[in-house]
């Protein structure tokens, strides 16, 4: 069974979202949104046709001067074709889940988050939820 479609996103922590954003924008990406999370984001989208993925910029540093990240990838989210059926099989085999696939109003999509044997995040994305 074919459970993901492709890479729905990619999120990364940079010291500057404005001057990364930028970089990544003279690189072909678009700026597709900024929100508040984690004290102000940047996403910008991959260049090329289709449905190319997310490249969502954070801060290591809140405005509060908290750092909540290092520089680098802090996870890739996979898009499902079906999330609860992506979750429930990978869940069968043994992958551990920290939630159920969950509603974010803000970006309007399911999530749920598994980690690889390093501890890395893995984020299963859905549009729907079947």
């Amino acid at each position: 069974m074919d459970l993901f479609e492709g890479i729905d996103h990619i999120d990364m922590a940079v010291e500057d979202v404005e001057a990364s954003a930028a970089f990544y924008e003279g690189m072909g990406f678009r700026v597709t949104r900024r929100t508040d999370h984690a004290g102000g984001a940047v996403e910008l989208r991959f260049p090329g046709e289709g449905q190319q993925p997310v490249l969502e910029l954070i801060p290591c540093v809140k405005p509060d001067g908290t750092r909540i990240a290092t520089p680098g990838i802090r996870h890739i989210g996979l898009r499902c074709k079906d999330i609860r059926a992506a979750h429930s099989e990978l869940s069968q085999r043994g992958y551990p889940f920290k939630n159920e696939p969950k509603y974010v109003a803000v970006t309007e999509r399911w999530l749920a988050n598994t980690t690889d044997p390093s501890g890395a995040i893995v984020q299963l994305v859905g549009v729907q939820q079947s």
